[in-house]
């Protein structure tokens, strides 16, 4: 079995586009989805329709439970596009709304033997929480043999051991990658042998800055789409 591992979509159509792209190729069986569909951008009833099509398995993000209570999201800019979110869907796309308020940050299930648990952030802190690639401070939370745990929220993509050590997944985002390497990013977890392999997806992000522009959209958030080297300026 198959599963196409997603996370931060952040309202990205075309990057989310390019993704499924891939993934239909790679011929996997399901997707799963460890939050953000929303924020950043502006394409958010779009981008729902496009993911909600595959049924994936989902957990709830930070920046979705501020399109979720949209009226206390903080004065920042991001909460500023959670409210402009907010307001696409209740106009064009009212289904994300119910389905987001059926979402966790967090979920634990089992597939094919092998133990999961999902969640946005960290174990720790699942809506919030942030275990970034070069973190090597002991966490009680790391998988062991049988377990897969998959992270999102940082953008950075991990990859570390598989399932019969215990597998460490974040497979980075769809939507603003930060990595230094802006095109899209996901996994390919393979069940069966209890390992994953990271992936790159291809899309014109120029045009998509473009868009934005047209639109004048923050200048921070669209330069974030061809980010070549970490700046930390606008992460939350």
């Amino acid at each position: 079995m198959l599963v196409a591992v997603l996370s931060d979509i952040h309202s990205n159509v075309f990057a989310l586009q390019a993704v499924l792209s891939d993934i239909e190729l790679a011929g996997a069986d399901e997707i799963w989805f460890c939050g953000d569909m929303f924020g950043y951008y502006p394409w958010a009833a779009d981008s729902f329709r496009l993911l909600q099509g595959t049924e994936p398995v989902a957990v709830l993000g930070n920046h979705d439970a501020w399109v979720l209570g949209a009226q206390h999201a903080p004065p920042h800019i991001m909460g500023q596009i959670a409210r402009r979110n907010a307001e696409d869907l209740a106009a064009n796309c009212p289904a994300a709304l119910e389905w987001l308020r059926t979402l966790q940050p967090a979920r634990d299930f089992e597939r094919m033997g092998w133990k999961v648990t999902m969640v946005h952030g960290t174990p720790d802190d699942p809506l919030d929480g942030r275990y970034y690639p070069d973190d090597s401070h002991p966490r009680r939370w790391l998988p062991r043999r049988g377990q897969i745990m998959i992270l999102g929220q940082t953008h950075y993509p991990i990859l570390r051991g598989d399932a019969q050590r215990g597998l460490l997944l974040n497979p980075g985002s769809v939507g603003q990658s930060r990595d230094g390497n802006p095109m899209p990013s996901w996994a390919l977890l393979d069940l069966a042998a209890g390992c994953a392999e990271l992936r790159r997806a291809s899309y014109d992000n120029t045009a998509a800055m473009a868009r934005l522009r047209g639109i004048g959209w923050d200048d921070r958030v669209i330069r974030a789409l061809d980010k070549r080297k970490v700046t930390g300026d606008i992460e939350r």
